[in-house]
């Protein structure tokens, strides 16, 4: 009997990957939301420029909720931008760790992490976005490294699936 995929013999046949294939993602177009993979439901804010911190929120009470994905000039690379803030970006200070809406362009790379979701790499860095402590209880987005953990992965679109 044959392998159905091609995996080395030591791996099990049919085997799927459990951190999706890594390769770049093109990201939808128009403005949607960032879900975090933890519940699928809540999903990237920011309350206003005097309170840039990204953090999640599940209920839709906030100005700040839908991001758009520009090309950035950087091959495969993107500018996260708010939607309904004109001129905001979303920024990650690799320092402090601290991810927050800002006036930077700075580039971010979407890789496959399997099963619709993504994982948001700063680029120039091996930092990816995280919902910190891992938590629904935790509503901070930090910079973090990249590792298998449902806190680093997220669902991009206009409503979860």
């Amino acid at each position: 009997m044959s392998k159905s995929t091609h995996t080395p013999d030591s791996a099990t046949p049919d085997q799927a990957l459990e951190s999706g294939s890594d390769l770049p993602v093109t990201p939808p177009t128009g403005p949607i939301r960032i879900f975090t993979a933890l519940d699928r439901k809540s999903f990237l804010q920011f309350k206003s420029i005097d309170e840039p911190l990204i953090s999640i929120i599940d209920t839709n009470t906030t100005l700040f909720p839908l991001w758009v994905f520009k090309p950035s000039s950087l091959e495969g690379a993107y500018h996260i931008h708010s939607f309904t803030a004109s001129g905001i970006f979303i920024n990650g200070d690799l320092e402090s760790g601290d991810v927050f809406a800002g006036t930077s362009e700075e580039s971010w790379k979407i890789w496959d992490a399997g099963e619709g979701l993504v994982y948001i790499q700063k680029v120039g860095s091996d930092e990816y976005l995280n919902v910190w402590g891992g938590a629904l209880g935790a509503k901070r987005v930090v910079l973090t490294v990249k590792s298998t953990v449902k806190s680093l992965k997220f669902m991009l679109g206009a409503n979860p699936t």
